[in-house]
């Protein structure tokens, strides 16, 4: 039974349902590298200017990375380079990561059950500034698109977030209000989002920002998506 008037759950993808220092490391220390041309100087310069470490291929919570979208951290690494920022980029470094990471996305643990406990009530939705067709290959492969009945990126036509594009298409598709549905996110900018679309914003401490960061910016805070079905009994109950 759906419990507190909600009638759907929209998620993001890096942080909440993959792993996303496993999933994007080793990805994008790969990318750099081919973006450096073998110089080593400019592969380091490229790496400090996302938050990314080439001693452990780790991404700082602070990065881009994080929470962006390729237009935008693109732009980050044109700079480095002395480029135009030019959609060709954008388009070259979204198909490198998908070639790297949709087989090698690694799902955070216990996801699956999750979903499928709730998608026996609840419709679910992903919205991700990832690309929708990177999106849908990762989660394939992890036999995880049963469980979804929407599915976003920020090349959908809807815009990527904090804007509030995805959550409005969510809400159209399912025919429901923004307020009958929860978004669990692992960033500022999910947490923007979701609050500025009318859901409820869930803030999820599996991904980089520790969980004291992002509390200020969400109604409500689990440890990890196996705590959002008693999130939803206790939301009941109050």
């Amino acid at each position: 039974m759906n419990h507190a008037g909600i009638e759907a759950i929209l998620l993001d993808k890096d942080g909440v349902l993959l792993d996303f220092q496993k999933t994007y490391g080793f990805a994008t220390r790969k990318i750099i590298t081919r973006l450096s041309g073998g110089d080593d100087a400019i592969l380091s310069a490229l790496a400090r200017a996302v938050g990314f470490s080439l001693c452990d291929n780790s991404i700082r919570a602070d990065s881009p990375l994080v929470a962006g979208h390729a237009a935008h951290f693109c732009g980050i690494w044109a700079g480095v380079l002395g480029i135009e920022n030019r959609k060709e980029l954008h388009v070259n470094v979204d198909l490198m990561y998908k070639a790297l990471t949709e087989k090698e996305a690694v799902l955070i643990d216990g996801v699956g059950d999750v979903l499928d406990i709730l998608h026996a009530d609840y419709r679910i939705g992903i919205a991700t500034n990832d690309t929708e067709d990177c999106a849908r290959a990762q989660l394939a492969n992890k036999d995880m698109v049963h469980h979804l009945d929407f599915l976003a990126g920020y090349d959908s036509g809807y815009g990527a977030k904090p804007g509030t594009g995805m959550a409005l298409a969510f809400c159209k598709a399912m025919q429901l209000a923004p307020g009958q549905i929860i978004m669990v996110g692992d960033s500022v900018h999910d947490m923007t989002f979701a609050r500025d679309a009318g859901m409820t914003a869930v803030g999820i401490a599996t991904g980089p920002l520790p969980i004291e960061e992002l509390a200020p910016h969400a109604d409500h805070c689990i440890d990890g998506l196996g705590e959002l079905p008693d999130l939803l009994l206790k939301l009941q109950a109050a």
